[in-house]
């Protein structure tokens, strides 16, 4: 059974309205929907498709303040530069944007907790969703290292072990 969807009024890349039609979450065709899809209504907003490298902006916001036009060339420097330039004209610190950005990314927020859904989901945490409860120092690291290469020796005591270590010329 096929998913049809149909999404009209939208402006693929940001170009005239149209509809977009998608077959089993890929799109088909751009222009013409289909009858026997079901409708959904874009409101004009722009399509962008899911593997374009966003970051080129095309119009920027600069986290609440108001909206500035790009006047850039077509190459990802020039865009670059034009930001650098923009940044430096409304007096906004770089390095201090980036920290701020940093610390309110959701990544930086997350919780080491574990929640009863995480538990019934991944209680052994398998996906990586949450970090470990403390770090491990160089030894630990090392002895990891060799229990996972299969070189470390558990009996205590005794000559000491040397991992290979490759040649350099």
């Amino acid at each position: 059974m096929s998913n049809d969807l149909t999404i009209t009024n939208v402006r693929p890349m940001a170009g005239p309205l149209a509809s977009i039609h998608i077959v089993d979450g890929r799109i088909a065709s751009i222009g013409e929907g289909s009858n026997q899809a079901e409708a959904l209504d874009g409101g004009g907003a722009i399509a962008l498709a899911g593997l374009v490298e966003a970051h080129t902006h095309l119009d920027k916001t600069l986290w609440g303040m108001g909206w500035h036009k790009h006047q850039a060339g077509p190459r990802l420097i020039d865009k670059i530069d034009n930001e650098r330039a923009l940044k430096k004209t409304l007096g906004i610190d770089p390095a201090r944007q980036s920290a701020r950005q940093i610390v309110l990314s959701a990544t930086y927020q997350q919780s080491a907790r574990l929640t009863p859904h995480l538990r019934a989901k991944d209680d052994q945490n398998r996906l990586l969703a949450r970090g470990p409860r403390f770090r491990m120092d160089a030894e630990m690291v090392r002895d990891y290292a060799l229990a996972t290469s299969g070189l470390l020796v558990e009996k205590i005591g005794g000559a000491p072990v040397k991992p290979y270590q490759p040649e350099f010329p």
